[in-house]
């Protein structure tokens, strides 16, 4: 999604494959984990985040989906394993149209 690779919050597809029946995306590496996985471990080890945390991620979201629509794209599988955070917490989208 070339149109896209200036969305910061917007993980980069960097190759596709596929044999006779699947296809296979090569993303960023995004060794943070997914929103799921936060949101386990806070849980886990009864952890709050400070509204101004939730703030951070929320605009980090809508700047992503608000790029996406800017482009044309319907991200058609929002849900917390498709929210993913590099290792120092930067978030992305993963692509699903």
């Amino acid at each position: 999604m070339d149109h896209c690779k200036d969305i910061k919050q917007i993980i980069n597809l960097e190759a596709t494959f596929q044999d006779n029946e699947n296809l296979y995306y090569l993303l960023e590496l995004a060794q943070g984990g997914s929103l799921r996985d936060q949101i386990q471990l806070i849980h886990e080890k009864s952890l709050k985040l400070s509204d101004i945390q939730i703030k951070f991620l929320v605009a980090e979201l809508l700047l992503g989906l608000e790029g996406m629509h800017h482009n044309h794209i319907c991200h058609r599988d929002l849900k917390p394993d498709n929210i993913l955070f590099s290792r120092n917490g930067k978030q992305w989208q993963c692509e699903n149209m």
